[in-house]
């Protein structure tokens, strides 16, 4: 009796700590969102946002690599009825900027329930909540968070990647590594620096071949491969729209 007593509350422990970092989590990204919202660009600027913008209400090709999964993305962002053109790509930033900061939130939090275990929650979750904020604000991360540019989009990826193998740490479980792979790929689509994903994700399988008993590592190893090169089927997009023939080309 007083085991399922211990396990009942324990799990009720755990899930009101979720649900206290749920809360944090939207707090923070309304608050970024916000933010950002403020301080975003209310129109046309110099820089590649204009080109960038053009190529994807038309669906057409900027300058390389592409950004084919950009393109796609903010064409069908575009379609929503919010203003001027470039102040709908401007916004399509912010969004992916916020969700940045959410996400840093939980890869933060980990971080310090792993370096300081004795701290409380609540410190965990305001530290993880500080630190990601701060981040989110730093001169060139907030620069790119409020006009229509690439870079926030391959923030978002870049710390989407970090979570993906933060829960395979945690998990062990194959589906993560192989959701890493996939944000891997994606980023891809996005700009050539992403290909230094390659190396920690090949650590995290290193790591898992020789502490994870039993861990399918050839399985998941062909799984975390075809969705690479699944996600590289994107820049299918530049021959098909350059065939079309489109204005931005």
């Amino acid at each position: 009796v007083v085991v399922g007593v211990s396990e009942e509350v324990e799990a009720l422990s755990v899930k009101s700590d979720r649900r206290s970092e749920l809360i944090l989590i939207v707090s923070v990204a309304i608050a970024a969102f916000l933010i950002f919202l403020r301080t975003v660009a209310p129109g046309l600027i110099f820089g590649d946002g204009t080109e960038l913008t053009t190529a994807a209400y038309v669906l057409g090709i900027p300058h390389p690599t592409g950004y084919p999964l950009y393109m796609m993305l903010l064409h069908l962002w575009l379609k929503l009825p919010l203003g001027e053109v470039i102040a709908r790509a401007n916004l399509f930033s912010v969004l992916c900027a916020s969700g940045t900061v959410a996400i840093s939130v939980l890869i933060w939090r980990r971080v310090l329930t792993s370096l300081l275990p004795k701290w409380p929650l609540k410190a965990h979750l305001l530290g993880a909540a500080s630190i990601a904020l701060f981040l989110g604000f730093l001169r060139n991360s907030w620069e790119n968070s409020i006009v229509a540019e690439v870079y926030a989009l391959q923030l978002l990826f870049t710390v989407g990647f970090l979570f993906t193998l933060q829960r395979f740490e945690e998990t062990r479980k194959p589906s993560n590594i192989v959701a890493a792979a996939v944000v891997f790929g994606l980023a891809l689509t996005r700009h050539r620096l992403s290909v230094t994903f390659a190396l920690p994700l090949a650590m995290a399988f290193w790591w898992a071949k020789r502490r994870v008993t039993d861990f399918p590592w050839r399985r998941s190893l062909i799984s975390a491969l075809l969705a690479v090169l699944a996600c590289q089927s994107l820049y299918l997009y530049l021959p098909i729209r350059a065939a079309a023939q489109p204005p931005i080309n």
